[in-house]
């Protein structure tokens, strides 16, 4: 657990959120993001919501995209359908904030801030994918209020996030290699952990290859 702290420290960024152009939430198994979104523009933050996901691999399994649940969520606690858009083509974190981009692009707006909504322990990968993928915008980046004990999103337990955790950080490591995030600097504190973790069997979110 104590190796799992410092990753779940890692992960999460805790920046202030202000007002921007709009909100980019990101779609996954965690159903509290869409409440975060919601949240946040009914506190005036943003115009719309963009949801952003069609399935991943955690959530293959889902009747619906991950925008049209997340959308469908929001508006169910009060957003109106006007001001929620879906892109529900993307697969991965890097297809999330392209395709976002595109999107917004056709609407023909000034876009020069914006604020990623995403889960607590993938504040930092998102915020590093969005920053290569769309340098020109100024990013922030928040997430439901959770803690490592819980509670966790539905049909999820600590286990589950470990593995994440681990796999993400991974990712962190070798994705800016491969072009899909700017670099980030990883403490040695984080680096032993990260190993500890990897050898006490939480890979089954590591990269394949």
């Amino acid at each position: 657990m104590t190796a799992a702290q410092v990753l779940w420290d890692y992960h999460r960024l805790g920046r202030p959120v202000g007002p921007v152009d709009a909100i980019i939430g990101l779609g996954s198994y965690d159903l509290r993001v869409a409440d975060r979104c919601a949240h946040l523009w009914k506190d005036g933050i943003a115009p719309f919501i963009v949801f952003s996901g069609a399935r991943g691999n955690w959530t293959q399994g889902f009747d619906e995209t991950e925008a049209a649940l997340f959308g469908a969520r929001a508006q169910a606690l009060g957003v109106p359908p006007q001001a929620v858009f879906s892109e529900d083509r993307s697969t991965n974190l890097g297809q999330n904030i392209a395709l976002s981009r595109e999107l917004l692009g056709g609407m023909g707006l000034p876009i020069k801030r914006l604020l990623l909504v995403t889960k607590p322990n993938t504040e930092r990968r998102a915020w590093a994918t969005a920053a290569r993928v769309w340098p020109a915008v100024e990013w922030t980046i928040t997430s439901p209020d959770s803690s490592l004990e819980g509670p966790y999103a539905l049909g999820r337990g600590l286990q589950d996030l470990i593995d994440e955790m681990v796999g993400d950080l991974e990712r962190i490591l070798r994705y800016p290699a491969l072009g899909f995030q700017v670099p980030l600097e990883v403490p040695d504190l984080v680096l032993a952990a990260f190993e500890e973790l990897k050898a006490a069997g939480h890979t089954r979110h590591l990269m394949k290859s």
